[in-house]
Formats: C-alpha cells, sequence, structure tokens
C-alpha cells in the first residue's frame, strides 16, 4: 500500500499514516498481545473504530485546518485506499 501511497497522496498524508501504521501495531500489541494480521474480524474492527474514533475532531472546522498542516489522518487514508 505504501508503494500505491508515494505516488497519489501528499507527503504529509503519507508521513502521517505511516505514523498510523506504526501506532496501530503498538495499540494491538499492548492490548491483544499479538500483531494486527492474527486478531479476530471482531478484534481487528474494534481497533479500526478505535483509530477512526480518535481522529475526529471535536470542532470539525479546526479538523480540517489540521489536515491542510498535517495531511490525512490515517484512518481516513486507509479507509480511501483500502477500499
Amino acid at each position: 500500500m505504501i508503494p500505491i501511497l508515494t505516488e497519489c497522496v501528499e507527503t504529509d498524508t503519507l508521513n502521517r499514516f505511516i505514523e498510523g501504521l506504526k501506532e496501530l501495531e503498538s495499540y494491538t500489541l499492548s492490548r491483544y498481545k499479538h500483531d494486527f494480521f492474527q486478531c479476530s474480524v471482531n478484534e481487528r474492527e474494534e481497533i479500526l473504530d478505535h483509530f477512526e474514533s480518535e481522529s475526529q475532531p471535536v470542532i470539525p472546522e479546526l479538523g480540517k485546518v489540521k489536515n491542510k498542516f498535517t495531511g490525512k489522518p490515517f484512518s481516513q487514508t486507509l479507509k480511501q485506499y483500502a477500499a
């Protein structure tokens, strides 16, 4: 997926996505004691829901401004390119 993103998204969004992958792996290991691909479907859904809820800004307008400077949130990029 990374090679595709290098061609399709801005550098800020790519960097934020890579950091999101690292956070996803860390969160998964700490919560489930194994990596994401060893999780059950329900566990994977919970993990992805967790990251999606964390990416939701309290004030939507501030989220748009933040995204402009730091790139799209990890979960948003994942949903867009993994679908």
